[in-house]
């Protein structure tokens, strides 16, 4: 996963990609509304995105977003 400059206690001293695997295909990241993806985006909330192995977004593509949540958000 590649951490995000975010506003999370828990990952602010993080900055390369970190390994963690999941074991899922459900529970994916969804929103209602697709402007909300913007304010998450602006407020810096979105502390984890699934990515390739070098870091970069993994664009959604399994196994590396392996529920295809929206804009590979992870948490």
């Amino acid at each position: 996963m590649r951490v995000n400059e975010s506003h999370c206690i828990w990952t602010h001293d993080l900055h390369e990609p970190i390994v963690c695997p999941v074991a899922h295909g459900e529970g994916r990241f969804a929103l209602t509304d697709a402007s909300q993806l913007d304010i998450l985006v602006a407020h810096k909330l979105i502390a984890l995105t699934y990515a390739l192995p070098d870091g970069s977004p993994a664009g959604g593509r399994y196994p590396d977003n392996p529920n295809g949540s929206l804009a590979d958000i992870a948490g």
